[in-house]
């Protein structure tokens, strides 16, 4: 080996245990940098206001699945006929003429077709 390259390398050697002896301690760490956090518990800490955020998100992620895949499927158009099973034919002549009584013949049409024509 070289002896030009053996002097910067043994001052690496003898200089690398004195940069690893400063560690941090709590209260008074590398250049007295280090402090104690005191408790705070106003403001955004506040726990209630946490669990608002918390829960919060936690009700919009469920909601948000409702509506997934949007309109087609969070509003059922009934186009399957899983309903006819479930009314009888009064039942459905009654429904028809409360929606023209009370909507009158243009909404009632647009309510059984979607058309609005």
């Amino acid at each position: 080996m070289n002896r030009a390259r053996l002097g910067p390398l043994a001052l690496a050697l003898l200089l690398c245990p004195l940069c690893s002896i400063s560690t941090a301690q709590a209260g008074g760490g590398p250049l007295g940098i280090d402090y104690r956090v005191t408790y705070d518990n106003s403001g955004i800490w506040n726990r209630t206001n946490q669990q608002i955020v918390l829960y919060g998100m936690m009700g919009t992620v469920g909601l948000g699945a409702l509506w997934e895949g949007g309109a087609e499927t969070f509003i059922n158009k009934g186009t399957n006929g899983r309903w006819r099973d479930l009314l009888t034919a009064a039942d459905c002549r009654a429904y028809e003429a409360k929606a023209r009584a009370e909507l009158g013949e243009a909404c009632a049409r647009w309510l059984e077709t979607g058309e609005l024509s």
